[in-house]
């Protein structure tokens, strides 16, 4: 999920749905870095999975690199995680193997 910085507007990655018992969330920072933050520097999530972002300037490609080395932690050993669907921009449906988008 997304959330906004409400001072920076920058958007982060939570990689928590809830926070601790000190209002604290894991995040993404826009640099990259995994960072325990308090949760009332952030406005409400948006619940978009991150990978789903990448053509629309809310993430960095640091942040994207630290989502996904995230999630290949998240794979048992030896299993390869599959890969995000493709989104095509219109009608946000995804794109068939075979489909061909035009520019």
């Amino acid at each position: 999920m997304l959330i906004r910085n409400k001072t920076s507007g920058k958007y982060f990655i939570a990689l928590e749905e809830e926070s601790d018992q000190e209002d604290r969330m894991l995040m993404i920072t826009p640099d990259g870095a995994v960072k325990r933050l308090e949760q009332r520097l952030f406005d409400a999530p948006d619940w978009v999975a991150p990978q789903h972002t990448a053509a629309d300037g809310r993430l960095t490609q640091a942040q994207r690199a630290k989502y996904e080395a995230y999630l290949d932690t998240l794979m048992p050993r030896g299993q390869a995680r599959p890969p995000a669907p493709q989104r095509s921009g219109r009608n946000d449906r995804p794109i068939a193997a075979t489909e061909e988008v035009a520019p």
